[in-house]
Formats: structure tokens, C-alpha cells, sequence
């Protein structure tokens, strides 16, 4: 009974010793919870970064029409402070330039609004999308839940209220490295052509 007790002693040391020295991160046994990194999962997602590219390239070209029609407006600014101030011409310049940066402004709001509309439209698709991945791979691999880990960028704001409100928001302070699945999830995304 004492040689198996010793052998069984020299047998876990063994295999403890093992993954010290091969410095392996096991994957995560069935029945865990698991981790995706949601925010790389959209990077490396390339139907949703196309889709992003094509949103930005189209809603470049009005931009670009926005800049310009405002520099035209710092253009007729110039020419305004040179005129004489009590004129018919310079009040009616002045009207004239007064309307258009109204109604430059009002379309360039409009411009942004409906730009950042169709983001979130994307991203929302794109997260269902990782959701839906995150969940496949998840059945297949019988783990109990696959949660969104801690974004490790995100710094906290320097005002110590707002500070503790984020730190208060969040549901997971740590993930070991063998129990995310983010690698999984973006090769099942880079599947979806």
C-alpha cells in the first residue's frame, strides 16, 4: 500500500511537472464557462469590417461635400469683413451666408446622425452574428456558457465617480488565458463569407 501511495505521489508530480515545462494552457474542460473577446471578434470578423469599409467609402464623398461647402462659408466670411458694414450688399451677404451655415449645419447633423445610424445597425448585425458563433461553438464543445471577458485596452475614466461606476458595471475581473475561445469564434466567423 505505501510503494502505490508513492507511485501515486511520483505520477501527479509528473504530470504537474509536465505542464510547468511545457507552459501549456489546457483548453477548458466540458461544462465550463468560457470566454470571447468581443471586440476582437469584430476586428478579425472581415464580412463586417467589408461592410464598415463600404459604409465609410460611401458616407466619405458627402463628407468631403460638407467640408467643402464649410470652407466656402470661411470664404465668404473673408469677404464679408472687408465690405462696408452699413451697405444694402453687406447686410444682404451677411443674410445670405447666415442661412447657408444654418443649413449647412443642420445637414451636416443630419448626415451624422444617419452615418451613425447605419454603424449601429451594423454593429448590432455583426454581434448577433459573433453571438451566434460564440453560442455554436459552445454547444459543440459542451461548456456551460460563453460570456464576454473584460476588455483589457479599456482604461478607466479619471474622474473617481465615473471611475467606480464602470468598475461597478462589470461582471468578470479576470479570465485565464486557457479558458477563452475567442480564436474559435473567429474562425467560425471567417467561415461565414
Amino acid at each position: 500500500m505505501r510503494h502505490f501511495r508513492t507511485l501515486l505521489a511520483v505520477l501527479v508530480l509528473l504530470a504537474l511537472a509536465s505542464v510547468l515545462i511545457a507552459g501549456a494552457v489546457t483548453p477548458a474542460p466540458s461544462g465550463t464557462v468560457c470566454f470571447v473577446n468581443l471586440q476582437r471578434c469584430l476586428d478579425e470578423y472581415p464580412k463586417a469590417q467589408a461592410e464598415l469599409q463600404r459604409m465609410r467609402d460611401t458616407w466619405q464623398g458627402r463628407l468631403n461635400e460638407l467640408e467643402d461647402r464649410a470652407e466656402r462659408l470661411r470664404e465668404m466670411e473673408g469677404e464679408l469683413a472687408a465690405m462696408d458694414a452699413k451697405s444694402e450688399n453687406f447686410r444682404q451677404q451677411r443674410y445670405e451666408l447666415e442661412t447657408a451655415g444654418m443649413t449647412l449645419e443642420r445637414d451636416r447633423e443630419y448626415a451624422l446622425n444617419r452615418l451613425n445610424a447605419q454603424r449601429l445597425e451594423l454593429l448590432v448585425t455583426a454581434y448577433k452574428k459573433i453571438e451566434e458563433a460564440g453560442a455554436t461553438v459552445g454547444r459543440r464543445q459542451g461548456y456551460a456558457a460563453v460570456q464576454v471577458m473584460p476588455d483589457p485596452t479599456e482604461t478607466l475614466p479619471a474622474d473617481s465617480a465615473a471611475a467606480f461606476e464602470v468598475l461597478q458595471r462589470r461582471t468578470t475581473l479576470w479570465v485565464n488565458p486557457g479558458f477563452e475561445i475567442t480564436n474559435d469564434v473567429v474562425a467560425l466567423l471567417k467561415q461565414d463569407a
